[in-house]
């Protein structure tokens, strides 16, 4: 698709973009999310579009801002504080249970219980990024700087301290977050998700 900078706009997530999302939020961190849904990456997809139409939930698209031209999805920030994290989490948990089978679900709880080792907590003063990515036509075209960009501005105005996020160390863009300002405030490593591909994390800062 072309495009031109100027018709990037950002607004609101809506429900209807559930579909176009679901892969943008998978490959924000596809060994970690792959390893949690069994490395079924269809599945993962399925489960992140459903989790985004949700009102409530972790991936919800009430969460998200989206960057947008011509109609068509670029590029999303989706993220929120430690109080609405910790408010929703048991809904997501509610709403994993519909969407996998038990055995999935099993599977999901004994992945997800190694996270709390690999991320650390969100502090109370902290606005949290979850997910920034931008769709593969939009890359390099400046979508994801905008998009962080509005959350720091967004985060400043309603007097968050922080903006926080966590990358995979393999990750190509952690050098992009550092040109973003944010630097590395620690490094995680967890053995047993390292036995799955899955690399050290860092979390990264920027004081607002």
């Amino acid at each position: 698709m072309r495009f031109t900078r100027e018709e990037i706009e950002l607004e609101p997530a809506t429900r209807e973009q559930a579909d176009a999302a679901a892969p943008l939020m998978y490959d924000t961190d596809p060994h970690l999310f792959g390893h949690f849904l069994n490395g079924d990456q269809e599945l993962a997809l399925r489960y992140f579009a459903a989790q985004w139409r949700q009102e409530r939930s972790l991936f919800s698209y009430r969460h998200c801002t989206v960057a947008v031209a011509r109609g068509a999805l670029l590029g999303i920030e989706l993220g929120y504080d430690a109080k609405t994290q910790a408010d929703v989490a048991r809904d997501t948990a509610r709403h994993a249970a519909q969407i996998l089978t038990p055995e999935q679900m099993a599977h999901l709880r004994e992945a997800v219980s190694y996270v709390h080792f690999l991320v650390p907590p969100v502090p109370d003063d902290a606005y949290y990024v979850l997910h920034l990515a931008s769709a593969p036509d939009a890359r390099g075209r400046g979508v994801g700087a905008r998009l962080l960009a509005a959350a720091f501005d967004r985060a400043r105005r309603n007097g968050y301290r922080v903006c926080q996020l966590d990358v995979a160390s393999d990750n190509p863009a952690v050098r992009f977050y550092g040109r973003m300002g944010m630097e590395t405030l620690s490094e995680s490593r967890v053995l047993p998700l390292q036995g799955h591909g899955i690399a050290s994390h860092y979390r990264m800062v920027k004081n607002l």
